[in-house]
């Protein structure tokens, strides 16, 4: 990757850049090079669809803008005496540049090797420091640093769902051009937004970076890092790291919903005699009785009889799916909502009936839940899972 480096969702002045997962950083750019790349993005991003105005001077004051924006931003941390100190080293009159300066970005190589990088920074400064930019070889390959770190962030934010609302945008520098059709490119400034203006008397909850300030989701980050850090080298999570990225370009449920059960098999299911068993009727029983004893093991189960049977409806739903036996589709929906409506406790039923389309949505969001507190377990306690596979 030329730049050295990729945009996250999050507007945070940092003193100092904060590693993880040994050789990514996150940072702020740290040159004219940078700032003007990450602020032609946001001017990009903001005009994208149904811009903001830039300044208080387009509209006047009554009117939301980027300015607005920044300015909410530093009056929520008022009393935070090191971001009252960044904002004072911030001259850009540039709103774009301004946001940028303060930007939180992900390096993974601190060698500046862009060649337009270089220029604007030779337009600055008389020699490049190069402690300041020594290479950083322990993820050469970026591709790799990025599936490590969505890997961390799922596991470690529980309202991060990964496709909606991403943490990462890699795909802003992976051609001089960008990739604006992207929606989370479109969410920037929306994010930006909805984090300015959250009240900063409620309570922060770091499980969602979008209503939180940036260090206390590193924390939560740094709190998760110890199960993966070690486990980087492990076949079977490269593999789940690998399917979770492809995870994060579908946009059809059904296909999400396969995806998410069979990485749920690779953890827990072991291959049957099939001289022995129906393999399709073994592995049902193995999902919904192993998913049923690691829920519980985390306090997730109050009901085990009703939850086993909601489990079985999900894996029939995969392997109508699977094998394109569509006419099921809508039945076990059916089953699966009259469910809901007896064993669910955050259902509202408002009395006008039920669509396949909430049905997958919904089952879609459950296994995302159950594959985050079950890939978290084995990351902790494999040796349950040894014992489970056999």
């Amino acid at each position: 990757m030329k730049n050295g480096y990729v945009m996250t969702m999050c507007m945070f002045p940092l003193l100092e850049k904060k590693e993880i997962l040994k050789g990514i950083y996150f940072d702020n750019p740290q040159n004219i090079g940078e700032i003007k790349q990450v602020a032609e993005i946001l001017r990009k991003a903001n005009y994208s669809y149904s811009p903001f105005p830039e300044t208080y001077k387009q509209f006047g004051k009554e009117y939301i803008s980027l300015e607005f924006m920044k300015d909410r931003f530093y009056e929520k941390y008022k009393n935070d005496k090191d971001i009252q100190k960044r904002k004072g080293k911030n001259k850009y009159k540039n709103i774009y540049y301004h946001l940028a300066k303060n930007w939180v970005i992900v390096r993974f190589d601190n060698d500046i090797r862009n060649e337009e990088v270089k220029i604007e920074l030779a337009k600055t400064t008389s020699a490049i420091d190069e402690n300041k930019y020594k290479v950083v070889d322990t993820y050469e390959d970026y591709e790799d640093a990025i599936k490590f770190l969505n890997l961390l962030t799922f596991i470690s934010l529980e309202n991060d769902s990964l496709l909606d609302h991403s943490f990462l945008i890699p795909e802003c520098f992976d051609i001089y051009g960008f990739g604006y059709e992207s929606h989370n490119l479109k969410a920037l400034i929306i994010d930006l937004l909805v984090f300015a203006t959250h009240k900063s008397k409620e309570k922060e909850n770091p499980n969602d970076f979008r209503y939180c300030r940036f260090d206390k989701v590193y924390e939560k980050l740094k709190l998760y890092e110890n199960i993966v850090i070690d486990k980087l080298d492990n076949e079977l999570i490269q593999y789940i790291a690998d399917n979770l990225e492809i995870y994060n370009q579908l946009h059809e449920d059904k296909m999400r919903i396969v995806s998410l059960v069979s990485m749920l098999e690779l953890l827990i299911a072991h291959n049957p005699d099939s001289s022995r068993y129906n393999i399709e009727d073994s592995i049902r029983k193995q999902f919904s009785t192993k998913i049923l004893v690691i829920l519980h093991l985390n306090n997730m189960v109050d009901n085990p009889k009703e939850l086993e049977k909601l489990l079985l409806l999900i894996y029939d739903l995969r392997s109508s799916i699977a094998h394109g036996s569509f006419n099921n589709i809508n039945s076990i929906c059916e089953k699966i909502y009259k469910w809901r409506k007896l064993y669910d406790n955050d259902f509202m039923d408002y009395g006008d009936g039920w669509t396949e389309f909430e049905i997958l949505d919904y089952i879609n969001v459950l296994l995302r839940k159950y594959f985050r507190v079950i890939l978290r377990h084995y990351l902790t306690d494999k040796t349950l899972f040894d014992i489970l596979k056999k």
